[in-house]
C-alpha cells in the first residue's frame, strides 16, 4: 500500500497551488487595471529584448482576453478538486489501514521482484546472506545451465558469498 505521506504531500502542494492561482484569478477578474497594467509592463520588458512584435502583440492579446480568465479560474478549480481528492483518499485510506492492520513492514521492497526465486532461497540469501542480487542471479544462470537447479542450488546458496 502506498504511504499516507504521499497524500499529505500533494495535499499541501495543491493547497498552496490552489491559493495562488486563486489570487491570480482575482487579480485578473477583480482588479483588471493592475491586471492591464501588468501585461503592458510585461510587453515593454519584452520589446527591450527584442522579441518580435507579433508575438508580444499575441501573447499581450491572449493575456487580456475573457478566455485566459477562464483558463486560470479552470486551473484554479482544478487543484481545488486535486485538493479535495487527496484529503478525501488519505482519509479513506487511513480508516483502511486501520482496519486491515499497516502493511508489512519486515519484507524488504525489492522482494517483490524476487517473488519468482523465493522458493529457492534467493531473497533470503540476497538481504541475510550477503551475497548481492547480481551473484545471486548468476548462480542462478549457473545452476540452469547444469540443469542441477532444484537439488544442489539451495545448498550452493547456503555456503559462503563469493568474493
Amino acid at each position: 500500500m502506498e504511504s499516507l505521506q504521499t497524500f499529505v504531500t500533494w495535499f499541501w502542494i495543491s493547497l498552496v497551488a490552489s491559493i495562488a492561482t486563486g489570487v491570480c484569478w482575482y487579480i485578473i477578474v477583480r482588479r483588471r487595471e493592475a491586471w492591464l497594467r501588468w501585461t503592458n509592463a510585461e510587453a515593454a520588458f519584452w520589446q527591450r529584448l527584442k522579441l518580435p512584435v507579433s508575438t508580444i502583440e499575441s501573447m499581450k492579446q491572449m493575456e487580456q482576453s475573457k478566455g485566459f480568465a477562464y483558463l486560470v479560474g479552470g486551473v484554479c478549480i482544478l487543484f481545488i478538486l486535486l485538493l479535495l481528492g487527496n484529503g478525501w483518499a488519505y482519509i479513506y485510506f487511513r480508516a483502511k489501514q486501520r482496519e486491515f492492520g499497516p502493511p508489512n513492514q519486515g519484507v524488504p521492497a525489492n522482494r517483490r521482484h524476487a517473488g519468482q526465486f523465493s522458493s529457492f532461497g534467493f531473497h533470503h540469501r540476497t538481504c541475510v546472506g550477503g551475497w548481492s542480487p547480481s551473484a545471486v542471479v548468476a548462480e542462478f544462470g549457473r545452476s540452469i545451465q547444469s540443469n542441477r537447479a532444484t537439488k544442489e542450488l539451495p545448498a550452493r546458496l547456503t555456503g559462503p558469498a563469493p568474493g
